[in-house]
């Protein structure tokens, strides 16, 4: 192809390894139409969750068994402005006088013979619409039905659970025009495999 620049090298789809898990939450008298969350108290949700200064892109729910989790204080000088950060993202948004809420819950698996074959991630958005609620009932909705989701997960895979179910929950009583919360799963590592066999 003349006049074109092209890798040299070709590898397989990429393989998440390591990532963080963080919440935020941010509210603001600001918005603007049709969807006011984002913007002004979206980018305050995601520079509390420290995410601010990425471009993030959605994943689906799927955990390599490579994958680990790291806390995002230990890798967080490492940041560079303006990268990629593909995320596993829950987001809900709402006006004043809702309570907002969002988590991430995640599972690890073994199959019937017992191998570990990976996890599993499950997303969780809920808007208490004009209702406040306390920090702990919000956790307690988001994680029971998080548990739910990572169950049937497992269960339509014919899998089983390994360890213990983990999740970041957050909420917001919004108080401003304008919340948002906000959690993630972000991975910062990949491994480049080799090229799958397909052929023209």
């Amino acid at each position: 192809m003349p006049n074109s620049v092209f890798a040299v090298s070709e590898f397989g789809p990429r393989i998440p390894t390591a990532y963080i898990a963080t919440t935020g939450t941010g509210q603001s008298d600001q918005g603007i139409p049709p969807d006011p969350y984002e913007t002004f108290s979206y980018d305050l949700a995601l520079q509390a969750a420290g995410i601010e200064n990425f471009n993030v892109m959605y994943y689906t729910s799927v955990l390599p068994p490579e994958s680990y989790e790291v806390p995002i204080e230990s890798v967080k000088q490492n940041f560079h402005h303006g990268t990629v950060l593909e995320a596993i993202l829950a987001k809900a948004g709402g006006v004043k006088g809702d309570t907002v809420s969002a988590g991430i819950g995640r599972v690890w698996a073994i199959n019937a013979k017992g191998e570990f074959i990976g996890g599993f991630a499950a997303e969780y958005e809920r808007i208490y619409s004009q209702k406040k609620i306390d920090a702990e009932t919000a956790k307690k909705d988001a994680a029971a039905q998080l548990k739910k989701s990572l169950n049937h997960e497992l269960s339509i895979r014919g899998l089983k659970q390994r360890g213990e179910m983990k999740y970041n929950i957050t909420s917001l009583n919004i108080e401003k025009n304008y919340g948002v919360a906000l959690a993630a799963l972000g991975f910062i590592n990949f491994i480049y495999p080799d090229p799958l066999p397909a052929k023209k």
